[in-house]
């Protein structure tokens, strides 16, 4: 998991899960535009007006979608996990059938909001042990 820096301005770190901050640097300027934007408001403590919440089990994790020539680009992140924000998956959709997230999408989001969890009581625990 990485963590990224953040400046005195917004009041929440940044931590990608896997690949998704490489995945996010390779897409067209205009997708990194409006996920970037997303994520800063998720920073901010406030939400994009491009980021909705996913339904089910994943309803605390937000979706931001936006298209460019090659196809629609989808965002998963949640701010619902300690004081942070968890970068959770970037992907190009590629399902031709309807706007439905593929199931092995979903499964592999859920998989990374465990290790999101996981990783927020860890740094809990360590904050709590080493004051």
């Amino acid at each position: 998991m990485r963590k990224i820096a953040y400046n005195q301005a917004v009041s929440k770190r940044l931590f990608w899960l896997a690949s998704t901050q490489d995945d996010l640097t390779a897409a067209s300027e205009p997708v990194r535009r409006t996920m970037g934007g997303a994520l800063r408001a998720a920073q901010d403590g406030t939400s994009s007006d491009a980021a909705t919440p996913m339904k089910g089990n994943l309803s605390e994790v937000m979706e931001v979608r936006e298209d460019d020539e090659s196809g629609t680009y989808r965002l998963m992140y949640t701010v619902k996990i300690g004081d942070d924000v968890y970068v959770l998956d970037f992907f190009q959709k590629k399902s031709v059938k309807g706007i439905a997230t593929p199931q092995a999408d979903l499964n592999r989001i859920a998989g990374r909001l465990k290790a999101a969890r996981r990783h927020a009581e860890s740094v809990t625990r360590s904050k709590n042990e080493h004051p």
